[in-house]
């Protein structure tokens, strides 16, 4: 009886001393919780990143008694929101012990145990962010909570945004439609806008693509733009009030073009202008616009 008893007592101590607790909160600790850039770009990109610290030096085994994983947690996302709502934008070596997931609707990323954990383990975890919603240095509200399934453990962090420029491009050709051989007149007007009363940082420089049926001059009237020629492109770059488009302004572009139809030929012609990137905006979704003029060169 006392041999069977001492049999039983140690494989209860083999059992206990080789791993973490198999009842109870999960044995993880949380560091390095932190989320960049401070302060965020309105509209604009960041990540936010933490690590997974085993302290124990016993483990953590995949799953409890009752066979659900011994560790759950998921990170709420608050004005921010997972990068092109795409899970592959998850990464670290914390993928390596957990299963993520990502809840749209509540704006969550979860993380659920799915191997052992090994002793004095630290794992890290990067989530790749878009920044959906403003918030200012007063009120902190751009960031994330972090929470520990069965635990009280949280950990968070909150920045606010800086508002960048933010233009928008629209463009319009007239006439829309050319009959005939030969060298047509055609207008371009370039309506081009500052929405969130920012200056640039930077120079702000339109393109428009060359093509060797159409060529533009730049309209007298223009005088606050400059007309530069590359290999490709046409550069309207502005150069009016030292380089610093007024902020919350809306101005007008002219330029005089000549389009020349090709003899016994007919077809749609594609017209596109974009802003290019460097002037101190985040958000490029509304830096391009297009319009399209048809034409007939064939003899009725």
């Amino acid at each position: 009886m006392l041999q069977t008893l001492q049999k039983i007592i140690v494989g209860i101590t083999l059992v206990s001393g080789a791993s973490a607790p198999l009842m109870g909160g999960c044995p993880l600790s949380i560091t390095n919780a932190q989320i960049n850039p401070k302060p965020l770009d309105y509209l604009g990109t960041g990540q936010i990143g933490f690590k997974l610290v085993e302290e124990g030096g016993r483990g953590v085994p995949a799953t409890d008694l009752s066979g659900k994983p011994m560790c759950q947690f998921n990170v709420e996302m608050r004005y921010v929101t997972l990068e092109n709502k795409n899970i592959s934008n998850v990464t670290g070596s914390v993928l390596r012990y957990f299963d993520v997931t990502f809840n749209a609707t509540q704006n969550r990323v979860y993380f659920k145990q799915k191997k052992d954990i090994p002793a004095n383990l630290v794992a890290s975890a990067d989530i790749a962010i878009d920044v959906t919603q403003s918030s200012t240095s007063a009120e902190k509200n751009n960031g994330f909570v972090l929470s520990m399934d069965g635990s009280s453990l949280k950990k968070s962090q909150f920045t606010y945004t800086k508002i960048s420029a933010e233009y928008d491009i629209v463009l319009s050709v007239t006439p829309t439609t050319l009959l005939g051989s030969g060298s047509k007149k055609v207008a371009l007007d370039l309506q081009i806008s500052e929405y969130n009363s920012v200056s640039n940082s930077g120079d702000v420089i339109i393109d428009i693509v060359k093509d060797n049926k159409l060529t533009f001059t730049l309209d007298a009237s223009n005088h606050e733009w400059e007309l530069q020629e590359t290999p490709i492109k046409y550069k309207l770059r502005y150069i009016g009030n030292n380089g610093k488009y007024p902020p919350h302004t809306r101005k007008h572009i002219k330029l005089s073009g000549v389009f020349k139809i090709p003899a016994n030929q007919k077809g749609n012609f594609v017209l596109s202008a974009s802003i290019e990137e460097g002037n101190g905006e985040v958000n490029f979704k509304n830096n391009q616009d297009s319009d399209t003029m048809t034409y007939n060169g064939i003899r009725i």
